[in-house]
Formats: C-alpha cells, sequence, structure tokens
C-alpha cells in the first residue's frame, strides 16, 4: 500500500473558500440614525429605494450637473434626510404632489417614495435634466413618477390636468417665495399647501412679496418649521433650515 501523501503547505495552492454572505447595504440605517437625531420616522420601506435613485443620480452625476454633492454619505444627509423632511408639513397623505423645478429630483422622489398612491409630478425645464431624472428613476424602479419637461410658468398651458389638483407642491432650491407661490397657486386645490426648502434666514422683504400680488391671492401663510440638518460628514457642521409653507383654504 502506498503511503499517504502529505498536504500541501504550498501557500500559492486554491482553496475553495465558502460562500460569502450578502452585504447589507448600510445606508438606509444610516438615514435612519439621521432622521432620529431629528425627530422624524421615515417607514423603513421608503429608505431602499432612495438610496437606489440617489445612487443613480450621482452616477448620472458624473455627465450631467444635477447636484454640487459627490460624495454618497453627503448626499444622504444633504438630499434625502433633507427632503425627508416634508414628512412634518402635512398632515394627511397627499393625492398629488408636484416639485417644481426638481433639478435632480429630489424633494419630490422622497414624496413619491413615503406615499406610493399619489400622483407625483416632477417639474424641470432643462432637457438633459430632465431625462437623466427619467432614467434614474426607472433605474430605481419608481417608473410611475411623471417628469414633466417644461417651465414651471408653462404648466397652465402645457399640463392643465394639473390645475386644481395638487395637494402639496414643493420647492427646495429653486426660486424666490413669490415666484415658487404665483407657479404654484393655480396648480393648488382648496387645502393645498405650497412647501419651500428655505436657509434659516428670510429677508422680510422676501416675505412680504410672497403674498402680494393677484397671482398669489387667496394664499395664506402657515407657521414655519425650523429644524437642524446633521452634519452631513464627521466633523462637518449642522445647518439651520426651515420649512415655509402656504396654504389655499
Amino acid at each position: 500500500m502506498r503511503p499517504r501523501r502529505p498536504k500541501s503547505t504550498n501557500p500559492l495552492r486554491r482553496r475553495r473558500s465558502a460562500p460569502s454572505e450578502p452585504v447589507s447595504d448600510p445606508a438606509p440605517a444610516r438615514i435612519l440614525a439621521l432622521c432620529r437625531e431629528m425627530g422624524l420616522h421615515p417607514p423603513s420601506s421608503a429608505l431602499p429605494p432612495l438610496c437606489a435613485y440617489l445612487r443613480r443620480m450621482l452616477e448620472w452625476n458624473r455627465r450631467v450637473n444635477l447636484s454640487g454633492i459627490r460624495d454618497f454619505d453627503a448626499a444622504l444627509c444633504l438630499h434625502v434626510v433633507d427632503s425627508l423632511q416634508v414628512l412634518e408639513a402635512v398632515e394627511a397623505e397627499p393625492r398629488c404632489v408636484v416639485d417644481l423645478g426638481s433639478g435632480n429630483g429630489f424633494p419630490g422622489v422622497a414624496a413619491a417614495v413615503l406615499w406610493p398612491e399619489a400622483r407625483v409630478v416632477l417639474v424641470e425645464r432643462t432637457r438633459k435634466k430632465a431625462r437623466a431624472i427619467r432614467a434614474c428613476l426607472e433605474a430605481s424602479k419608481l417608473g410611475r413618477v411623471e417628469v414633466a419637461e417644461l417651465d414651471a410658468s408653462q404648466i397652465p398651458a402645457h399640463e392643465p390636468s394639473l390645475l386644481g389638483t395638487a395637494d402639496l407642491c414643493l420647492s427646495r432650491a429653486t426660486a424666490s417665495l413669490d415666484r415658487v407661490n404665483a407657479w404654484a397657486r393655480p396648480l393648488c386645490r382648496p387645502g393645498g399647501r405650497i412647501c419651500h426648502w428655505k436657509a434659516a434666514h428670510i429677508a422680510p422683504e422676501e416675505r412680504r412679496r410672497a403674498l402680494a400680488g393677484p397671482k398669489v391671492r387667496g394664499l395664506r401663510s402657515l407657521a414655519d418649521l425650523p429644524y437642524r440638518l446633521p452634519p452631513p460628514s464627521p466633523g462637518g457642521e449642522a445647518r439651520e433650515r426651515r420649512l415655509i409653507r402656504y396654504f389655499l383654504p
């Protein structure tokens, strides 16, 4: 009988490794932790699709200027978590949401994930940005969200189905309060709200103009919702922000 060969000690010998466990995505947990710092409680089911959309958006951002933020972790805070503040702006689930001057899809995409039964329309006038938003929506399986490639002022002429139907109009880093209110006023149904993402301090003159003139007739102001956005990265600074709200009685 032949003697057994000793086991090879060659470190280059290939070894069969055990199948690796799927690595869970830490991004939803980070969003949840940041939201808890702000007193927000988004449904956990909303977080993976938001992360999927954000990743696609940042990929497109290499070709089309959708955001000045390139880092994924910073974008989680400055785009996703900031947009989720919309939870504090409403008292009931909206049936129709319009994001005016959507840019990169936020905050409208957050509204679409939070309220999947609502009609959500992202209005973006720049063709290449609108095309990028559509591609990101399709890739992240949010294809039901509508993208209207037009200027917000053109909605009455080109998207008349939106007139008088919106429960919620959103504007984040788009234009002054008075301009956005003038675009949103024809879209609001009675009880509909307009929500602006703004920095902590707003000039009194901008506030005065927000309700001045015939294009915003009938709008009333609601109390601001100030909030502190956590630092987007270790060693960064928190940001003081506020939601400024109006409604149509």
